[in-house]
């Protein structure tokens, strides 16, 4: 029996390591692939992305690696990296590419719908750490600690700048295969725009609301891959 892949994508500013804890807790029939981005975590030595279809080239790459077309595979994407997800799929349908037989969407509205994040990257150093404060998506130790600011603020800013390029363009097309949703309870982005992903499916869609804000996904961890080996053990690995 074959494993079934599973390749995470991280939210803004965020690197492979946010998903280290879930290592020990994917299970066995899984082949767990944390995805790290150019300019980010161990990357960070390499460029950034100037245009939101470079993340999509490197990704395509990045995965083709792990030959996709002849094994079964799912993706997972937190905020900006549900987008990833979304284009990443998107384009491999596009050229062909066998796609994932299952797609985890996380924390983030439809394509079409999503102004919440908008400009952002124009926002000074200081009003951008007081709302990734408001949003949960910054450590205590890292606001206490001058030289990370410096490291990271660069990085949120110009994803947040990709994010708000791609927001300004519209994206229609659907999923071919099942679609599970997660969303925060106390999240800023409203439940009704989360649910209209099931719109962005030619198959199922499931939703699943946890608690927590926008970054649920770092307290909830233990709900989100137990629900993940739930579905991906139930029959989508190739026997």
């Amino acid at each position: 029996m074959n494993k079934i892949k599973l390749f995470c994508f991280p939210y803004a500013g965020g690197s492979a390591s946010i998903y280290t804890r879930w290592k020990k807790l994917i299970g066995d029939s899984i082949l767990f692939y944390p995805i790290e981005l150019s300019g980010h975590g161990k990357r960070i030595m390499e460029a950034p992305y100037k245009e939101f279809n470079d993340i999509i080239n490197d990704m395509l790459n990045t995965i083709s690696k792990e030959d996709i077309d002849n094994s079964s595979y799912a993706f997972f994407g937190h905020s900006m990296g549900a987008l990833i997800v979304y284009e990443l799929t998107m384009r491999i349908y596009k050229e062909n590419i066998k796609g994932p037989k299952q797609v985890f969407i996380s924390g983030m509205s439809i394509p079409e719908n999503n102004f919440y994040f908008k400009n952002i990257h124009l926002l000074s150093e200081n009003e951008l750490l007081n709302e990734l404060v408001k949003l949960g998506g910054i450590p205590q130790e890292v606001l206490e600690n001058h030289n990370l600011i410096r490291v990271f603020t660069p990085i949120f800013k110009n994803d947040f700048r990709l994010l708000n390029y791609y927001l300004n363009e519209r994206h229609q097309d659907k999923f071919k295969c099942d679609l599970t949703v997660f969303y925060g309870s106390e999240d800023i982005i409203q439940e009704q725009d989360i649910l209209q992903w099931q719109n962005y499916t030619e198959k199922s869609s499931s939703f699943y609301k946890l608690n927590g804000g926008h970054f649920f996904i770092n307290k909830q961890f233990q709900d989100i891959t137990k629900i993940i080996n739930g579905i991906l053990n139930n029959g989508l690995q190739v026997k």
